[in-house]
């Protein structure tokens, strides 16, 4: 399963501070760490079912512009968050993988589609953009950034389709907004 909270905001908090660019490779592989690993809710056995990928991520991040508007900034922040998670939406699901519990009647013999949910991606992105109302910590232990992208990634549900493993007549297998973290 995911990292509790309190090691999201423990892990942070232990960022290095920077005045430069070199904040963005350290945040991405942060955030890289935080969910790259993790066992997966039990629902489906594909691990990891997410590549997320960090260098998009990177690019992303380099990409934001300085801003005096908290909301633009964590729009863009948010944006870019979505961008990545958008890249990384093909799963690794593959033959042998199962939902559930594994049983010939669960466990995939074809994968046609793997993805990411659309849906989940934009309620991700809705967690980000409710640091809109944060008025920001001064005490980094305090701070709700990791809590929120703890949260966005929480929200991310797999769709999975193809056929199942039963013989001699596989049916379609389809799971529908499968949590993934």
């Amino acid at each position: 399963m995911i990292d509790p909270e309190s090691t999201w905001i423990s892990t942070f908090a232990s960022l290095p501070p920077t005045l430069d660019s070199s904040w963005i490779p350290n945040f991405a592989t942060w955030c890289f760490n935080r969910v790259q690993n993790n066992e997966l809710s039990g629902l489906l056995t594909a691990s990891p079912p997410l590549l997320f990928e960090k260098s998009v991520f990177e690019s992303e991040l380099a990409s934001l512009t300085p801003t005096l508007s908290a909301v633009t900034g964590i729009t863009n922040f948010a944006t870019a968050w979505e961008n990545t998670i958008v890249a990384s939406q093909v799963l690794l699901v593959v033959p042998g993988d199962s939902v559930g519990s594994p049983s010939p009647a669960t466990t995939w013999s074809v994968v046609s589609s793997a993805l990411v949910n659309s849906g989940s991606i934009s309620a991700g992105k809705a967690k980000i953009m409710e640091l809109v109302s944060d008025k920001g910590a001064l005490d980094v232990l305090n701070a709700k950034m990791p809590v929120k992208l703890r949260e966005a990634f929480l929200e991310l549900k797999g769709d999975v389709s193809g056929l199942n493993s039963v013989t001699p007549t596989p049916q379609p297998l389809v799971a529908s907004s499968v949590p993934l973290i």
